[in-house]
């Protein structure tokens, strides 16, 4: 019992990685899917701030995305993260239409690296979008999100408000744009699907374990962590799927996992 409570401590974070990578695809049934297995995989209550911090997250960012506004708001209230809380707290008042209690909550936020610059940036620019300072906002997070390479951070936030980032696109590279474009659309004829679904029977289940961790934003080495396996044993198991599936790259193999229903999280057995 032990050890399982410790292997449901490592797994749950990348669920709940994955339950965000399904709301930015609005596949809410998919993100609902892994936010109930996080959840199974844990005792909220045997579990830290950062892993309970976590599941407010993902919690409210499904819960914004299903226009669930007060359960998006008591699962934002449940961060204690000085960066995160008022961001989420922030993402529901955009949600509500209230701007200005919005740019209010996000002056609170205590960004810590380029990512939480971008992200607070472009949220703070939204809710004061007809001003002059809000174009400033949007132009420094560009330009930072260019420079390290987030386009899909400016993508999956921006992805209802891209009016806003287009009155600043002058100030990326032409190209970092056309593609933020696409990535915010995804892409100009949609993600890539296959009509034969039993190319994924043709994997192993170590390698459909793999293969449901690829849309995450984890790391190879995360990956590797989570599967229990070395960084080596993961990039053999990539190799394979490649071939088996005909596909060249983690993008290509991604857009293949998230448009086959049969790789979908499934209840344990």
């Amino acid at each position: 019992m032990r050890h399982m409570q410790g292997h449901g401590a490592a797994t749950a974070p990348a669920a709940l990685v994955l339950v965000t990578a399904a709301v930015e695809d609005r596949d809410l049934a998919a993100a609902a899917d892994w936010l109930q297995r996080a959840r199974a995989l844990v005792l909220h209550d045997h579990i830290g701030s950062d892993l309970r911090d976590c599941f407010g997250r993902a919690e409210t960012s499904l819960a914004i995305a299903n226009e669930e506004l007060d359960e998006a708001w008591a699962a934002a209230e449940s961060i204690h993260d000085t960066f995160w809380r008022p961001v989420s707290l922030g993402r529901v008042l955009l949600a509500r239409h209230d701007p200005n209690e919005a740019w209010r909550m996000l002056s609170s936020a205590e960004p810590r690296c380029p990512r939480h610059e971008v992200l607070l940036g472009l949220l703070r620019a939204r809710s004061n979008v007809d001003s002059a300072e809000a174009l400033t906002l949007a132009t420094d997070a560009l330009r930072l999100a260019s420079s390290n390479l987030m386009l899909q951070t400016v993508a999956a936030e921006c992805r209802d408000s891209m009016e806003l980032v287009e009155r600043v696109a002058w100030s990326v590279p032409e190209p970092w744009m056309d593609r933020l474009r696409r990535a915010a659309t995804h892409g100009a004829d949609g993600p890539v699907r296959i009509d034969d679904l039993h190319l994924v029977e043709r994997l192993t289940q170590r390698e459909r374990d793999v293969l449901r961790m690829l849309p995450s934003r984890l790391t190879l080495r995360e990956i590797a962590n989570e599967l229990f396996v070395s960084v080596n044993t993961l990039k053999f198991h990539l190799r394979v799927i490649y071939r088996k599936l005909g596909v060249n790259s983690r993008a290509e193999a991604t857009a293949l996992a998230r448009s086959m229903t049969s790789v979908r999280p499934t209840a344990s057995r």
